[in-house]
Formats: structure tokens, sequence, C-alpha cells
């Protein structure tokens, strides 16, 4: 019986066990496997004579000791960290939890997950790696569009630049999610949750940020109707180094819009919102082209 071994543990299916028999058959070992129906759970239940050679699996009741959990941060009725169920969805969890505050963005909601994080780091590495090479190429290229008015050098450091922001980018492991149509009821976006998830809602938001090559970067208060033109003006209008025709928005919700191309496309996705960030990104193309005497 089961004392031999030292007795059963807790996490012990005690319905049925697996013996595995060998026995010799015309100078032939053959197994054959024996599933017992004895209840092990009781004292007075009936002996499974066991034989010589035989071999016995106690079975593992699954999922036992497994203990899930996410946490729900910010605007949220009751936050904290709280156990879940295996693949129970996310409007169930903000259910348990008295749903949000009066004062929540959900447009804004930031959902991290574990696993997403550690894809973000071997990707960042990878586009460490990426740009090392590059420079150590530039280093080596004697090409002539690279002799002219140290136009190599200028390359250089704008990769260098690079290279240290990505250095310096930590990985957050990010899902965007539309919360708004989560609590709404539509099925089809909720999020099924796994162990180590994270939800941030954060206040309501009042500002729109513009980054990148503009004179001033800075945050307005956002006004309804402005464009992204009407923002990026207020912020002094974009450098000479600006890619005018690359600028995107970040949406709260950490989508992107593409206002150049939204003339394809209708509905709410083609005007800002509170909590966005309007990017005006560097032309690389000007790192390639020698300076003009004017520029000297």
């Amino acid at each position: 019986r089961d004392r031999v071994a030292g007795g059963l543990l807790d996490s012990t299916y005690l319905g049925q066990a697996e013996v595995a028999r060998t026995s010799l058959k015309a100078e032939q070992a053959v197994t054959s496997l024996l599933e017992t129906t004895v209840d092990l759970s009781r004292e007075d239940a009936e002996v499974f004579r066991l034989q010589s050679r035989d071999s016995v699996l106690i079975k593992r009741l699954p999922a036992f000791g497994e203990r899930l959990s996410i946490t729900l941060e910010g605007e949220v009725r009751f936050p904290g960290t709280y156990t879940i169920r295996r693949g129970e969805a996310l409007s169930s969890l903000i259910e348990r939890a008295g749903g949000l505050t009066p004062h929540a963005y959900a447009k804004g909601a930031v959902f991290t997950r574990a696993s997403l994080r550690e894809q973000e780091v071997e990707r960042l590495r990878e586009v460490e790696s990426r740009l090392q090479r590059d420079l150590a190429g530039l280093s080596l290229d004697e090409s002539a569009q690279f002799k002219v008015a140290a136009g190599r050098d200028n390359v250089v450091k704008q990769l260098e630049s690079v290279l240290e922001r990505v250095k310096s980018t930590k990985a957050v492991g990010r899902l965007v999610i539309d919360l708004p149509a989560i609590l709404s009821g539509n099925q089809s976006l909720d999020v099924r949750l796994t162990d180590g998830d994270t939800l941030t809602v954060p206040e309501k938001k009042q500002s729109v940020t513009v980054v990148g090559e503009i004179q001033f970067p800075t945050s307005h208060l956002y006004r309804s109707g402005f464009s992204v033109e009407d923002y990026i003006e207020r912020s002094g209008g974009s450098t000479r180094n600006a890619d005018e025709r690359r600028v995107y928005v970040i949406r709260a919700d950490g989508s992107v819009w593409l206002p150049n191309r939204s003339r394809w496309f209708s509905g709410s996705s083609g005007s800002l919102e509170p909590g966005d960030t309007i990017v005006v990104p560097l032309d690389i193309c000007l790192l390639y082209t020698s300076p003009s005497p004017r520029d000297l």
C-alpha cells in the first residue's frame, strides 16, 4: 500500500491509479497497463495486489495548487491583486472589482502582459544588434556619398543617438485593448486573462502632446475640432529636419493613427482625442544628403 512510499500527497487523484505490469510469456517480456478503480481515499478499500516488477503511477490533480492573479490599478472602484479563474475574461474581473470610478478614462487604459514583455526584450536586443552592425559598417564605408562635407559623421551621430535610445528603452509588454468596447459587452474584443497581467486605468485626460522634430515640444489643452496641424503650429511648427509626410499619432490606448492616410478611411479614428500624442519624425533621407553651403 501507499504507506511504504510515505503516504499520498494532497494533490493526489484518489479515484484511479495506473499500474504497468511486466510478465514473461514464451521467453519474452510483455508490458501491459492496468488501471485500478480502487478508492485510494478509503482506508478499508479493497487492496490491489501488486506483483514483482510492477510500476505504479499515482496521478496528480490537474492544476492543483495553481493560483493565477492579476493586478488592477488606478481608477477602479476596488483596485488590488485578484485571484482569477483560468480563462476568466477581463470584463468579468472588472465587474468583480466594482467597475470603474466616475473619474476613469477607459480609452487610456494600459494592459500589460509578462509574456509580451519578454518578447519585447528580445526584439529590442535584435534592434540593438542591427544598429551596432550598421555603425560598424559605416565606420568602414569609404564610398563617395560619405566623403562629402562630413556627411558620414552626421549619419553616425544620428545612429548612435538612436542606439542610445534603444538601450534605454524598457520593455513594457503592452497589449492594445479597447476597454470601452469591452465594458459595453463586445465579447469579441474581451481579453482572456493570464497570470501576471496588469490593468491600469488613468484619470480622464485633458491634453494633447506634441513631440519630435518641432520647435517647442509640449502639451496643449485638448480642443474639440483641432487638427494635427493646429497643434503642431501651436508648438512653433516643425523643424527643417522634420518628415511631415510621416507624422503619426499615438492614441491613449497605445494604437497608432496615420493622419496622412486618413482620407482612405472614415470613422472616429480620423480625429484627435484627449491623451493622444502627435509625433513628428526625423527625415532620415536628410542624413544621407550632403549639406548645402547655407547649412554649413
